[in-house]
């Protein structure tokens, strides 16, 4: 069946059924292991239901935003997702307290308990009107970025539509398009304000109900971080500041001067080669039938896994008006179906969604086939964004498919860029410790937050001349500090994982897709820092890692004969 004949029904959320609200107290009362089991079973049937109602309503709500149908349904969703986190949290109370929790350890495995026992705490049903709110909150902030409709040169444009003139040769259309994609942001600059506004203070309102000081210690419980905390992370942006700022800014500094470029801006930073940036020639079309090429030739499992998503239409990547920003994969658990939506702009970012989010769906695949409850499915975001850059890395050999001879300028891009972003990754994490730390804030002190941070993290980045961004605005187009906070430090930990694979492909291709292939095969049975052990690697957050894998893949760069770009 093809994605664009999946049955869609509203399941009932408000009330819930009394068949499966009756579940806890059943679970509580069970008398033996195998009616708990049966009865754990029920639940996780509507857990498939509900997941794969809402996740098919929010792909076609954002595919069009416009669609008044699905914009309903995701109105639905974010009032009633709440009743069905209650019941989900009664579901693990009634696990955790249960006399057999031994044999469900076993069954389920100890990091199940580890996170119902971290989401329990940053839930109580007094909260719920609020979650339906926050939802809300960050629905309007999607729905106000995909509205976008940028006059550019002529043409009325949404954000990745603009995105490829970022990356052109000429100058002036480089700023120009910076400065048309600032100004947007500027007249709606107040609305944006608002709504963070209003977030941080809902988001502060519940954590002071359940209890936390601030939100930032709910949110590390949201995000069921079991193995590392709040100090550990700032820790780990100690070391990006002191051992990978200074190399990046070398890389910046040597990518102006292989530019001829003397006074650099920020619309200088997205020109990386006098002869222009790695871009694919092709096609959408042709751009799949050479990744059917890639994943048939990497491995059997990656070729099983590529034909099933050809074959059911598993992909929305063009860039159209109504269409939401960025890009995603998520999942349909009770069609066993991953689905990868995207925004192609002509840029490597379209090869980059090929892996990465291809990445995130091989894993989804195979953990929906193999894994015997839905709950060891689960992983937290810093394993989750591992499979994604971790398949980035590892599909390095299939490049010259989609670059032919630029492909070394794309090698050289994609690993300079790794090292860039650690920095911008640790500073948006950062900034969003200080804002929830410091919820009194005003938004004029949030702006002047970020630009603190910019000088900390990104000394080098000059936005003289852009409207919006010179005043501190550049985070309010980062939509995960709106939708989903405290994530973006997940991908600066899986960065670094997916370097270490990297590494190890460089003296064994094989063993790293062998060490790969079993870190996706656990899915989410265990937490990041046992999970990395387990593939034969250090946490990055252990001193010293980042150094090493920074002067490792600087030396790399260095090395590399770039007298051809």
């Amino acid at each position: 069946m093809k994605f664009s004949e999946l049955p869609y029904k509203r399941p009932a959320l408000d009330p819930i059924d009394e068949k499966y609200a009756s579940l806890p107290a059943q679970m509580e009362a069970a008398e033996n292991l195998e009616t708990l089991l049966s009865l754990l079973k029920e639940f996780e049937a509507f857990v498939s239901e509900v997941m794969t109602m809402y996740n098919l309503s929010y792909i076609r709500h954002t595919v069009d935003t416009r669609d008044a149908f699905y914009e309903q349904e995701n109105a639905y969703y974010d009032a009633c997702l709440p009743y069905f986190e209650q019941l989900r949290n009664e579901i693990c109370r009634a696990l955790t307290a249960s006399p057999f929790r031994r044999e469900l350890e076993r069954e389920l495995g100890p990091a199940f308990f580890r996170n119902a026992e971290l989401s329990m705490r940053a839930f109580a049903p007094e909260i719920i009107p609020d979650l339906a709110e926050e939802n809300r909150l960050m629905s309007s902030y999607q729905q106000l970025m995909a509205s976008a409709r940028i006059p550019f040169q002529g043409q009325i444009l949404t954000f990745p539509q603009l995105s490829p003139f970022k990356e052109s040769p000429d100058a002036a259309v480089r700023k120009a398009a910076f400065t048309a994609e600032g100004t947007f942001l500027q007249e709606h600059g107040d609305e944006l304000d608002r709504i963070f506004s209003q977030l941080i203070q809902l988001r502060t309102k519940m954590a002071k109900a359940l209890g936390f000081q601030s939100f930032t210690d709910m949110a590390y419980c949201r995000r069921t971080r079991s193995c590392y905390g709040r100090e550990d992370v700032a820790a780990f942006r100690e070391q990006v500041i002191r051992h990978v700022v200074p190399l990046s800014s070398r890389l910046i500094e040597k990518q102006h001067k292989r530019n001829g470029i003397s006074d650099a801006h920020v619309w200088d930073r997205t020109f990386l080669f006098p002869s222009g940036n790695p871009a694919p020639a092709d096609p959408p079309e042709i751009i799949f039938r050479k990744g059917k090429q890639m994943y048939s030739e990497l491995s059997g499992e990656t070729k099983e896994f590529f034909d099933f998503m050809l074959k059911g239409d598993l992909f929305d990547v063009l860039s159209k008006d109504g269409k939401a920003n960025g890009g995603y994969c998520t999942e349909l658990p009770a069609f066993k179906a991953p689905f990868v939506f995207a925004n192609f702009d002509g840029t490597s970012g379209d090869i980059e969604v090929l892996t990465h989010e291809c990445g995130h769906a091989f894993e989804s695949y195979r953990a929906m086939r193999s894994m015997k409850h839905i709950f060891q499915c689960e992983y937290t975001m810093d394993i989750a964004e591992i499979h994604s850059m971790g398949m980035e890395v590892l599909t390095y050999p299939w490049m010259p498919l989609f670059f032919g001879k630029d492909a070394d300028k794309f090698y050289y891009s994609h690993l300079s860029e790794a090292l860039r972003f650690l920095p911008y990754g640790c500073m948006v994490d950062h900034f969003q410790h200080i804002v929830y730390d410091h919820p009194e804030l005003t938004s004029a002190q949030r702006h002047d937050a970020w630009l603190n941070l910019e000088r900390l993290y990104r000394p080098d980045i000059n936005y003289d001349g852009i409207p919006y961004y010179d005043k501190g605005g550049w985070w309010q187009r980062q939509l995960h500090i709106y939708m989903h906070p405290f994530y973006y430090i997940d991908y600066c930990l899986a960065q670094s994982a997916a370097l270490m694979f990297w590494q190890a492909a460089q003296q064994d291709r094989s063993d790293a897709w062998t060490r790969y292939l079993s870190l996706v095969n656990k899915a989410g049975t265990l937490p990041f820092t046992e999970l990395m052990r387990s593939a034969g690697f250090q946490s990055p957050m252990e001193d010293g890692v980042i150094k090493s894998l920074a002067d490792s893949v600087f030396a790399y760069l260095e090395q590399m004969d770039d007298s051809h770009f």
